[in-house]
C-alpha cells in the first residue's frame, strides 16, 4: 500500500484522514466538520452541483442536528464515524440528483418551515407568487372563504391561513 500513496500525501494528518475519506477505507478515521465540509464541497463542486456550499452546510447540519451557525463556531468539533457515513451517503444522493429537501425533510414556504418527503411536491419559491397574489385579492374581501384540494404539501392553505387571519375555518363534509 505504501507504494500507492505517494510520500506528499502523509504531509499532514489531515490530508491523511482525507485520504482514507475518499478512498472509501473505513477504519477508525474521525474527521471534525471543517474536514467534512472541504470533502463534501470538493465532491458536489466536482460533480457540478449547484449551490454546493449551502448544501454541504444544509446537509451537515440536518446530520448532527444543528443550526448551520453552528458549524462555523464548531469547525474543530469531530463527528462520529455514523455521522460521518450518513453525511457521505447524503452527498451521494444529491450527486445522483436526489432532492435535498427529501432527504433534509424541510422545505421553507413564505417564511415557513414545511415538512416534506417523497409523497408530496416539493414548494417552489414561484408558487410564493402565487400566494402572495391571492393575498392581495383577499384584502378586498371581508372574509374570504378558500379551498385548497389535493394540492400536495399543503404549503398554499398553511401560508394562506398564516398570513390571511381572517380566513373563515368551517369544518369539512365527511363522506
Amino acid at each position: 500500500m505504501k507504494k500507492l500513496i505517494k510520500e506528499q500525501d502523509f504531509i499532514s494528518i489531515k490530508r491523511l484522514r482525507l485520504f482514507f475519506f475518499y478512498a472509501k477505507i473505513w477504519m477508525v478515521v474521525i474527521l471534525n466538520i471543517q474536514e467534512i465540509q472541504e470533502y463534501s464541497i470538493d465532491k458536489l463542486k466536482g460533480n457540478n452541483i449547484e449551490d454546493y456550499n449551502l448544501k454541504t452546510k444544509l446537509l451537515i447540519s440536518n446530520v448532527i442536528n444543528k443550526p448551520k451557525e453552528y458549524l462555523i463556531i464548531h469547525e474543530k468539533e469531530e463527528v462520529s464515524e455514523d455521522k460521518i457515513l450518513e453525511i457521505k451517503n447524503n452527498i451521494n444522493k444529491i450527486i445522483e440528483g436526489y432532492p435535498i429537501q427529501y432527504i433534509t425533510e424541510k422545505q421553507e414556504f413564505m417564511g415557513l418551515n414545511l415538512f416534506v418527503n417523497e409523497n408530496v411536491l416539493i414548494p417552489q419559491p414561484d408558487t410564493e407568487i402565487l400566494v402572495e397574489e391571492v393575498f392581495n385579492i383577499t384584502k378586498t374581501i371581508e372574509a374570504p372563504k378558500i379551498l385548497d384540494l389535493c394540492t400536495g404539501s399543503g404549503a398554499i392553505a398553511v401560508a394562506l391561513k398564516k398570513y390571511i387571519k381572517r380566513i373563515i375555518r368551517n369544518n369539512c363534509i365527511r363522506y
